[in-house]
């Protein structure tokens, strides 16, 4: 289930940076008509940038934390048994 989730989003990724590829190349075409247009391309790529890391780092973090099949004795507050998958 895990590579599931990492393919996805990974697929995703991919698309939101070609997305992103063509607006850079598409802003250096028309640079002349606006002078803030390299100015939201660069906070465009460093938001994505930051996004992505963030994400990746979500999925390997939250991984740990589902994958892991905890029992809990409500009366004695004791882990009973812990599997990892």
């Amino acid at each position: 289930m895990f590579y599931l989730y990492l393919g996805i989003y990974t697929l995703f990724i991919i698309i939101i940076w070609g997305f992103f590829a063509v607006a850079r190349i598409h802003s250096y075409k028309f640079k002349s008509f606006s002078h803030h247009i390299t100015i939201v391309t660069r906070f465009l790529f460093f938001t994505l940038l930051a996004l992505t890391i963030i994400g990746y780092i979500v999925i390997f973090s939250v991984w740990d934390i589902v994958s892991k099949k905890i029992e809990i004795n409500v009366g004695t507050n004791n882990i009973i048994d812990e599997e990892s998958y």
